[in-house]
């Protein structure tokens, strides 16, 4: 059904329009939660290689496909690669829209997740506290992600002030 997704946008509208490239990335996505990580990779490669052919390297869609890209390293060994691709997604989210915005706080939280698997609890416990911190500046209390990034950082022994909602 999602390859279908795809050839129906490429059909429909180009392979380089950001909803076809979109449709990749959401059956990249789709690969890597049924295991199938060699072919999430090369989907997400052809995805970013194309938004950044059409839309250059600051665009915040490729954001979103970087840090997709970078589960997909981090769960095949690739830690360097992830950390790259993190960064790069930080960079162009922090670039459109600002380092206090909650998108930015969730490749913080990606980030933390990386550490936590290299085995850097105290970096990982840094990194949810300023993203939690930044999810809670934007959200209502009681938002799932600010509680789920709240559940986090107490799984990893942080201090997280209590959720009020």
């Amino acid at each position: 059904l999602r390859l279908e997704s795809v050839r129906v946008h490429e059909g429909g509208l180009g392979p380089l329009h950001p909803s076809t490239l979109a449709a990749h990335e959401g059956l990249a996505s789709f690969l890597a939660r049924t295991g199938r990580l060699d072919e999430a990779d090369l989907r997400f490669r052809g995805a970013l290689e194309a938004r950044l052919a059409a839309l250059g390297p600051d665009h915040p869609g490729r954001a979103g496909a970087l840090v997709g890209h970078a589960g997909v390293l981090r769960a095949r060994g690739d830690v360097e690669g992830a950390r790259a691709a993190l960064m790069e997604a930080r960079r162009v989210r922090e670039l459109v829209f600002g380092v206090e915005h909650p998108l930015v706080a969730l490749v913080l939280v990606e980030e933390a997740e990386l550490a936590r698997a290299e085995g850097d609890r105290d970096e990982a416990r840094r990194l949810l506290a300023e993203g939690l911190l930044r999810l809670e500046a934007f959200h209502p209390p009681g938002h799932p992600e600010v509680e789920g990034v709240r559940a986090r950082l107490h799984a990893l022994g942080g201090e997280a002030p209590p959720s009020s909602g």
